[in-house]
């Protein structure tokens, strides 16, 4: 009986606290840097996008240079960056230096004055979490 008296005490303080909760505060929550819907912090960072002339100076190439900002990221993410300008995939400098986090990525055959913009993407674990856009013109 006695066992049954504590079993029973037991089982009632646990589903009458158990359900018990607090209102949600949420102006207290903090953001979450890794939300998408987040645009108060920027995880793809663009630092420049330079106009480079190439093969004896008879063709021009722009180099976009970029970093993700690991302050938010954890060290053991694995993300990927998608780099585009017209559906078309750029090319990754072997410069880049992943293990800082810095890349530079390539479109070739570009023309004196006009513009380009680029599709840069971050995904982590499969999800996109930073869009970024940058245009620029070719100009030395």
């Amino acid at each position: 009986m006695n066992r049954t008296f504590i079993a029973s005490v037991m089982l009632c303080a646990a589903l009458s606290g158990g359900c018990l909760k607090d209102e949600l505060d949420v102006d207290s929550l903090t953001y979450n840097a890794l939300d998408p819907a987040n645009t108060s912090v920027e995880l793809l960072i663009v630092d420049s996008i330079t106009t480079v002339s190439y093969a004896q100076g008879q063709n021009l190439r722009h180099d976009v240079h970029l970093h993700v900002n690991m302050t938010h990221v954890p060290s053991s993410a694995n993300y990927t960056i998608v780099a585009q300008q017209n559906g078309q995939d750029l090319w990754l400098d072997p410069a880049s230096e992943p293990q800082l986090h810095r890349y530079i990525f390539r479109r070739y055959l570009v023309q004196s004055g006009e513009t380009y913009c680029y599709d840069l993407r971050l995904r982590l674990d499969g999800h996109e979490i930073d869009v970024r856009s940058p245009c620029a013109v070719a100009d030395l």
